[in-house]
């Protein structure tokens, strides 16, 4: 059963100052997790309620609400950066 993504305007606006090849990964990959939230690949974050998927040097970090079934994503960006928020 397909989850209800609830992308921010913040996370609309990370992704758009990003590569247009890697902002297309990244759409496909949001599609993925859509159907499956929790597929291999995606990592409970430590100390934190949160997951993160890898795409290429990218991470999208988002939360799953399994009763609503809707992931949030939370934010996009470069690995080096996105754990700085």
């Amino acid at each position: 059963m397909a989850y209800t993504l609830a992308i921010s305007k913040r996370v609309g606006k990370d992704m758009a100052g990003l590569p247009k090849e890697a902002r297309e990964r990244i759409i496909e990959k949001l599609k993925e997790l859509a159907n499956e939230p929790f597929a291999p690949g995606t990592i409970k974050l430590k100390g934190e309620a949160s997951y993160r998927v890898r795409v290429g040097d990218y991470r999208i970090v988002f939360d799953v609400d399994t009763k609503t079934q809707t992931i949030t994503v939370l934010a996009v960006g470069d690995r080096k950066d996105i754990y700085k928020r």
